[in-house]
């Protein structure tokens, strides 16, 4: 399908044989699609407690330092949750952060964060 969808950089130093995953732009209208998609999935065969971890650039570097693509990121990730389930609780941790501190500045941490409500 015709899609946006940006290659990342290798991961740990593994050529892109190996790593260089794509992401799909959280604006394209696939991403709340397939994002709900695999979380209906989920459900179905696991359950719920209404708590699901999603880790977005868990030691991978955003295409964009741009505060507003980070929040569509955030936003885009919980409503593919909360099209599944309306309770949903995103739970991230935070090593991504301390991993790349040359990427994740304030400005780009309160972003990715503040694009989700609070408590959620």
């Amino acid at each position: 399908p015709q899609a946006n969808v940006t290659i990342l950089g290798p991961w740990a130093h593994f050529n892109c044989s190996y790593s260089c995953s794509y992401i799909l732009d959280p604006r394209d209208p696939l991403f709340l699609q397939i994002g709900s998609l695999y979380l209906a999935q989920v459900v179905k065969q696991f359950g719920t407690d209404h708590i699901y971890n999603t880790d977005t650039f868990n030691e991978m570097t955003p295409p964009s330092s741009d505060p507003a693509y980070l929040a569509a990121i955030s936003r885009s990730v919980f409503a593919s949750m909360t099209a599944v389930d309306p309770d949903a609780v995103w739970l991230m941790q935070g090593w991504l952060f301390y991993s790349d501190p040359s990427f994740w500045k304030p400005a780009q941490i309160q972003a990715l964060l503040h694009g989700v409500p609070l408590g959620r």
